[in-house]
């Protein structure tokens, strides 16, 4: 790959995310009246990151987009304000980045592919810089969930000193963007993520939030229609096997 390469991957995450920012500077937005935390502002830093690397200026853009892409399956007051056009816009750049990143790094991107065991001709091309960003965000969102939750070791008001140093609704944005990345995985390509997505499903399982174990309810579906189709397919392929 070439520096030049690099900087025009660069330039297209660059105005991808301008596109977002200036979108979502143009919706109207009132804060939760029970939380002083603006969703607005959890959003913002992931589309205008000044990381060093371009991996991890990438990353953040991915976690912004899952968030506002999660609107359309939502039924959350946190996130009922991004309308259609804005989610639709950040589903359609994340996927634009996918095919600008894959003419520059296509080579390491079949490798992290294929280190999942899955065939790189079989996984959609838009699909293909989301699986390689799993063994990254997923750990991420997994911590995100954690922080707010309570911790069995303390003796003192342990649900308000969770929600005091990590707010809950941190935990519950967070939520959104797991079910988002998990949900976009197709069959039968889950069933070998299952690694990687279940101690983030537990650990939301385990979060006293009803509305971060609703999210998880989704994944853990998810999971479970995946195994079962890995199940069909293995055992089709033993009847083929014996005939």
């Amino acid at each position: 790959m070439s520096e030049s390469s690099i900087s025009t991957l660069r330039d297209t995450l660059l105005r991808l995310s301008n596109s977002i920012v200036n979108s979502l500077a143009a919706t109207p937005y009132n804060s939760h009246k029970t939380s002083n935390i603006s969703v607005k502002a959890f959003l913002e830093p992931l589309l205008t990151s000044t990381n060093s690397t371009i991996n991890a200026s990438i990353k953040d853009f991915a976690l912004a987009c899952a968030l506002l892409s999660s609107s359309t399956h939502a039924n959350s007051e946190f996130l009922s304000w991004i309308p259609d056009h804005l989610s639709s816009l950040a589903i359609a750049s994340f996927f634009e980045l996918s095919q600008a990143y894959l003419t520059v790094f296509d080579d390491r991107n079949s490798q992290k592919v294929e280190e999942f065991g899955l065939d790189c001709n079989l996984v959609p091309v838009q699909k293909r810089l989301l699986l390689e960003l799993l063994p990254e965000v997923l750990p991420f969102l997994k911590d995100g969930i954690k922080e707010s939750a309570i911790d069995k070791s303390e003796e003192s008001d342990e649900f308000s000193a969770a929600s005091s140093i990590f707010p809950v609704r941190f935990a519950i944005l967070t939520a959104h963007q797991l079910r988002w990345f998990v949900t976009q995985i197709d069959y039968p390509h889950l069933g070998k993520l299952c690694g990687w997505v279940i101690p983030c499903a537990l650990t939301a399982v385990d979060h006293w939030s009803p509305e971060v174990k609703e999210e998880i309810v989704f994944v853990l579906c998810q999971l479970e229609v995946a195994s079962q189709c890995v199940i069909k397919f293995l055992h089709w392929q033993k009847q083929e096997s014996c005939l």
